[in-house]
């Protein structure tokens, strides 16, 4: 698989002053751009899972998303 820097460099070396970029160089910018398109799908789903839809513990949930610990009120306690 070509890497992005790689890819960049040739479209770079690829620029002709007046026709902007030759032939050879369009291929590997429609790779580029498809991939980099897919790289971004993939971290914005990641960004939006968390341990209800995913296969993540519940432990994992950051300390702000558990909420507040269930406190017992005292009508609620059992007397001896």
């Amino acid at each position: 698989m070509c890497e992005y820097r790689d890819l960049m460099i040739g479209a770079s070396e690829g620029r002709d002053r007046t026709l902007g970029p030759r032939r050879e160089t369009q291929p590997a910018l429609r790779t580029l751009s498809a991939t980099l398109l897919a790289d971004l799908k993939e971290a914005r789903e990641r960004l939006q899972q968390n341990s209800t839809n995913s296969s993540r513990p519940p432990s994992s949930r950051a300390p702000w998303e558990r909420g507040q610990p269930e406190t017992v009120s005292p009508e609620c306690e059992a007397t001896p």
